[in-house]
């Protein structure tokens, strides 16, 4: 886990972190060249209200767009055509949908 990652955890390990801190370090991490994999659990529950959800999936999106570099996304969510929509051009395999019984 690369120190910057560990350094937001502490510093915000009680309290809800800023998502622009998140989107300073995915943004530099993945300029570093190497394989990135970028795990995003409960993408649904980001404050769609707030902007930030668009803002990440912006972010992300953009990332992935760049010539260089290689980013591997697993985003885990509960089925929103709004989260498909935006994904839909970066993924390369298709959605999986995983139900309870």
């Amino acid at each position: 886990m690369p120190n910057s990652v560990r350094d937001i955890y502490r510093k915000f390990k009680y309290t809800r972190s800023p998502l622009y801190v998140w989107i300073d370090v995915m943004t530099m991490l993945v300029a570093s060249g190497a394989d990135t994999f970028i795990i995003i659990d409960a993408l649904d529950e980001c404050h769609a209200h707030e902007g930030e959800q668009k803002s990440l999936l912006h972010t992300i999106k953009c990332l992935k767009q760049s010539q260089g570099y290689r980013i591997r996304l697993l985003a885990i969510n509960w089925r929103r055509s709004s989260i498909e929509i935006a994904l839909s051009t970066l993924v390369t395999t298709p959605f999986l949908g995983i139900h309870t019984s």
